[in-house]
């Protein structure tokens, strides 16, 4: 393989990384009722805590009841 295709393998694989952990950032970014529209998860029932882990783990230690968490 000739210098020139590796180094032009290696610009192709440096930019795909990037273009996809701007992506990743740029998702992220997104705030929890927006989520929520992007997902159809309009109907949540009231003892549901949604996008406050620490307050969930507050919850579930204050009454002793096991922690369902979701990651999407």
């Amino acid at each position: 393989m000739k210098k020139a295709d590796r180094r032009a393998r290696r610009i192709a694989v440096l930019m795909a990384i990037l273009t996809l952990s701007l992506m990743s950032h740029l998702f992220a970014q997104q705030g929890p009722v927006a989520l929520q529209n992007d997902l159809g998860d309009l109907e949540i029932g009231d003892d549901w805590i949604y996008g406050d882990l620490e307050k969930g783990i507050a919850l579930a230690k204050e009454s002793g009841k096991p922690l369902f968490v979701l990651f999407r």
